[in-house]
């Protein structure tokens, strides 16, 4: 499978910049023009039947996912088009896609150049996806958590590499990770009844994706034994039935600022979009105090020997990072010859500094 193809197919709705750098792989280059756009096209012609198979979508989610993808797509290739293109020449003129320069140079320009490209890539796809999962039954949804994962960890790396890049480290590899094996995948979700959309669940708000993830997260991370996941699953159903109280007895609010959300986001406002995201963190406040509640409890089921194994874990991931950091070679500071009279240097200093108060 060509690494585009799985990129799309995992990014779900929006641009993945393995996906983007296909779209030059086809033949596009330089600014957009009628050729491109038929590249484009057919880029995500494929990316939707793609997902299509992978999400078991309906005639009518089918329908609804070139919709988004195609205003999504096009709109940011409008918005950046100054610097997606270069940037994906410059994937594109090594022996592999994302693969690092031979050159020096040339791989710690790229690697300054790509990182804030990389961020707007990566919010693009986060928007669009949202919008998109509205769309969604509860076991696509299931496959759709899966792929998010996915890409938070593709991004990761690629920010990582990239970093690794603007300091000249030769040995930081290509941008994106290896695709996962699919047998890693959810097993593939029935399709809906019916050819139509099914009930848009606009709130935005999941009970069941914020608290399980969690629980799902510390359960692997501490290791923990059977009587304790047994534990945290008891708990983990007593918080997630108080958020989804929370969720009814605010719905009406909740689904006024996911329209508001929606329809910002099918304008492009991006201040509506903001204003929007504000309201519902507010609203949602209480339910990231349960949140806090249910994680300091799942605290208190670990032993000595967990948590220190954890510890020396992050230490030990730390050392390994900075490690890698100093075996960078840096390039020297100059220094400057002329020494500056200590008389003229101290008639330019203030009398005095006072420290300023930061507020808190």
């Amino acid at each position: 499978m060509k690494r585009w193809t799985h990129a799309v197919a995992v990014t779900v709705v929006g641009l993945h910049i393995s996906g983007v750098g296909a779209f030059a792989q086809d033949g596009a280059s330089g600014n957009l023009g009628s050729g491109d756009s038929a590249t484009v096209e057919r880029i995500m012609n494929t990316a939707v039947h793609n997902i299509s198979v992978r999400y078991n979508l309906n005639a009518a989610q089918k329908e609804k996912t070139m919709e988004i993808m195609h205003r999504e797509v096009y709109r940011f290739l409008k918005e950046h088009e100054d610097q997606v293109w270069p940037l994906i020449r410059d994937f594109l003129s090594q022996q592999g896609i994302g693969q690092p320069p031979s050159d020096t140079e040339q791989m710690k320009r790229i690697g300054k150049s790509a990182g804030p490209m990389m961020k707007l890539i990566h919010e693009a796809i986060i928007r669009g996806n949202k919008e998109w999962r509205m769309n969604l039954t509860e076991d696509q949804k299931d496959m759709h958590d899966y792929d998010m994962r996915e890409i938070e960890k593709t991004f990761e790396k690629a920010n990582e590499t990239l970093e690794r890049w603007a300091m000249g480290d030769s040995d930081a590899g290509g941008v994106f990770p290896p695709p996962p094996p699919l047998s890693a995948s959810p097993t593939q979700p029935r399709r809906p009844v019916g050819d139509a959309l099914p009930p848009p669940e606009i709130s935005g708000f999941d009970p069941k994706r914020l608290f399980d993830v969690l629980v799902d997260n510390f359960i692997k991370k501490y290791r923990l034994n059977q009587s304790q996941i047994d534990a945290a699953r008891s708990i983990l159903e007593e918080y997630k039935s108080k958020a989804i109280d929370f969720k009814n007895s605010h719905k009406l609010e909740l689904n006024g600022i996911g329209a508001k959300w929606l329809a910002a986001q099918e304008a492009g406002d991006r201040k509506l979009l903001r204003q929007a995201e504000g309201d519902k963190k507010e609203l949602l406040k209480p339910v990231h105090v349960m949140r806090g509640q249910m994680e300091e409890r799942l605290m208190l089921l670990l032993t000595t020997a967990q948590k220190d194994r954890f510890a020396s874990s992050q230490k030990a991931a730390g050392k390994r990072g900075r490690s890698k950091k100093a075996s960078v070679p840096q390039k020297p500071k100059e220094v400057t010859k002329a020494v500056e009279p200590e008389a003229k240097k101290a008639s330019s200093r203030p009398e005095s500094v006072k420290p300023v108060a930061d507020g808190s």
